[in-house]
């Protein structure tokens, strides 16, 4: 699957252009559902400019606009993936699996992040901090992040993992093989003004002390065969 990093872009001091956000235009909507019928490839290919012009490109300045806070995000191009053509992807990298990310589709917009993909080392040192002192700052963190509107998921087990008691304090979070937060909503006037470009900053500023304490406390694999 193609992506593109465009962190070196954004930092180029030579730019002459520096693309502003005004909104994701009335146009992607009916981008994604024209393309919601098709079946071959060839058929979306022929829409790429569009794509660029009314969904792509919109994204790009949205994601500019957040680099310095966040960091430099892959926007995802169109691919032949069916996935890629009902939606528009970014994602800002924390630490490997460790991610925050942004989805437009036909559907509206949808926020997103945390810990994605896990392997067993991350799932060692993530048990280990849950049961220690760092556990209890992330149920913290949790809390707030539910209040904030956020629904948690991720890979969770049935039962509470050998080796923990059943009634461990923490129970909930040791379930969590990955743990992940998403808030979204659905398409509306908004998503054609700046306050696309405000909930996506207020959203990542929620989800910044999780994916923080997962950077931290999980970190990345150690092997990525």
């Amino acid at each position: 699957m193609e992506r593109q990093k465009i962190g070196r872009k954004l930092s180029d001091p030579t730019a002459s252009v520096v693309p502003v956000f005004e909104g994701f235009p009335s146009d992607a909507t009916r981008w994604f559902d024209e393309v919601a019928g098709l079946d071959d490839w060839a058929a979306v290919q022929a829409r790429k400019p569009d794509h660029d012009r009314w969904i792509r490109q919109p994204m790009v300045a949205l994601c500019t606009e957040l680099a310095d806070e966040f960091g430099a995000p892959y926007i995802w191009r169109l691919h032949r993936s069916r996935w890629f053509w009902a939606h528009q992807h970014a994602q800002v990298q924390v630490a490997d699996t460790i991610e925050l990310g942004v989805t437009l589709s036909g559907d509206g917009l949808l926020i997103n992040g945390g810990w994605l993909r896990s392997s067993p080392d991350q799932v060692r040192r993530f048990r280990a901090a849950v049961d220690g002192p760092p556990g209890k700052e992330l149920e913290e963190v949790m809390a707030d992040v539910e209040a904030a509107g956020f629904s948690i998921g991720g890979h969770r087990l049935a039962r509470v993992p050998r080796g923990f008691a059943a009634d461990h304090l923490r129970a909930e979070l040791l379930l969590h093989r990955t743990l992940t937060a998403e808030q979204g909503w659905p398409t509306d006037g908004w998503l054609a003004t700046r306050e696309a470009l405000d909930r996506v900053r207020a959203g990542w500023r929620v989800l910044d002390p999780l994916t923080a304490w997962l950077a931290e406390f999980v970190g990345p694999r150690e092997s990525r065969m």
